[in-house]
């Protein structure tokens, strides 16, 4: 198999994340669900479409906790009622909902912001998730599926609220057994990485690394985001964050060429096709709730999520995500560093967070405003260090550019050594490569 081809899967995957989710593009991944289910022995599921991460996490709370609320018997009658062209009607049904949003989806909203940290956006991100619910429910009855959910509607909001989910990573487990009975086959055919893939590893490696780590970092994402009920969230599938292992096994089965694997080949187009418009699913019982992949994402050299000028994700609904390498912060860090304090940096205990206020606010800066204490100098700089309880120094090399500017000033630079160094000197060698000993410079520039 040529390089080439590989790097272009690569580019084609990363290619999806900015691309808008059509109907199109929803009706085939619903087929691949559908399919998916019954290939699992699972009764065709009813499928629940999420803008976002947020809706992810707070849908299936949220539509199961109206279905099981006292107001819902009360005013469920206008859902079912069909004449929707009626002026009549409209008002009616939007006066139901309001009871609806007030007695039920604000209370549900309202205990998920104490036992969670998924409270961080603007309103309007509420009042989509709010349209999608009355959307959602609409759809259902209109579909003849609202009444299967009234009558689990107990066990399901036990399920939901106490995290005892009905087998809630089965996905999970269908998308592992294909990658692992195809690496099991390739291999038992005497077809091992090592051998026949030395030229290509390190690509195939590359695309590991980049799935394994956005994966990792997504995970990391709904992890701050508090408990329940969101911590089921963390066993959700994700893709194609969690596709790393099938797509190497795809491009392996192709470089192998081999009959013997052509049965593969349903199932793999199947996750393939289904990566391409979905980030991730949570399956309960019978219901799929499914979140398209943001409009726009971000992320660093070592594939974690990560931007500099606004959110590293950023989803239809408008809810957003600030991220530092992987480290979650709040909007401010991101579009206005220059409001960071020196006091807020003394005062965070977060060892992450504080790293990225640091950067954020200037290593060098933070150094010579924090009192840093000079370590020592010599011809070839200063050298500075801060001392943290609990985390690594801060030591920087104070050097001076020896060409003078237009102006006839000459600039400052700070470079970051390793916490031991212990001479200007030294450091300045480390960032050659070299030992101090080894570091004779003929003229400095």
């Amino acid at each position: 198999m040529a390089i080439a081809s590989t790097l272009e899967r690569e580019t084609a995957v990363r290619n999806t994340f900015g691309r808008q989710v059509t109907l199109g593009a929803r009706a085939r991944a619903e087929v691949a669900i559908g399919q998916l289910y019954e290939k699992a022995g699972k009764p065709q599921p009813a499928i629940v479409w999420c803008r976002s991460i947020y809706q992810l996490l707070t849908l299936p709370s949220l539509l199961i906790g109206i279905l099981h609320s006292d107001i819902w018997p009360k005013v469920s009658g206008y859902f079912f009622y069909q004449d929707d062209d009626s002026e009549v009607y409209k008002q009616a049904l939007d006066e139901a909902w309001a009871d609806v949003w007030t007695h039920a989806g604000c209370l549900l909203l309202q205990w998920m912001r104490r036992t969670s940290r998924i409270d961080h956006h603007e309103p309007d991100v509420e009042v989509s998730a709010m349209i999608q619910c009355k959307s959602q429910l609409l759809a259902w009855a209109r579909s003849g599926q609202l009444t299967r959910f009234e009558d689990k509607r107990d066990d399901l909001y036990r399920r939901i609220w106490t995290r005892h989910l009905c087998d809630p990573d089965f996905m999970l487990r269908e998308l592992r057994t294909v990658g692992d009975n195809l690496d099991y086959e390739l291999a038992r055919e005497g077809h091992f990485f090592a051998r026949e893939m030395e030229q290509s590893s390190p690509y195939f490696d590359q695309i590991k690394v980049s799935y394994d780590t956005l994966a990792r970092s997504i995970k990391g994402l709904i992890a701050t985001m508090g408990a329940e009920p969101t911590a089921q969230i963390t066993r959700a599938l994700w893709l194609p964050a969690s596709m790393s292992s099938l797509v190497l096994c795809d491009l392996w089965r192709s470089c192998v060429n081999n009959e013997a694997f052509e049965h593969y080949k349903d199932d793999l187009k199947l996750w393939l096709q289904l990566s391409e418009t979905v980030l991730g699913m949570v399956c309960i019982d019978d219901v799929a709730f499914v979140c398209e992949q943001p409009g726009s994402l971000s992320i660093d050299t070592g594939g974690r999520l990560h931007s500099e000028a606004g959110p590293a994700l950023k989803f239809a609904d408008e809810s957003a995500y600030y991220i530092w390498h992987g480290v979650n912060v709040d909007r401010r860090i991101i579009e206005e560093p220059e409001s960071i304090t020196l006091a807020e940096i003394e005062s965070t205990g977060n060892l992450e967070l504080r790293r990225v206020l640091i950067e954020r606010f200037g290593q060098a800066r933070y150094l010579q405003e924090s009192g840093a204490e000079l370590m020592q100098e010599d011809e070839c700089g200063i050298l500075y260090r801060q001392q943290f309880e609990w985390d690594e120094a801060l030591v920087m090399v104070k050097v001076i550019n020896s060409t003078p500017e237009p102006d006839g000033t000459f600039k400052e630079y700070f470079l970051r050594v390793p916490p031991e160094t212990s001479t200007a000197r030294e450091g300045i060698a480390w960032t050659f490569g070299l030992d101090a000993e080894q570091y004779e410079p003929d003229a400095q520039t």
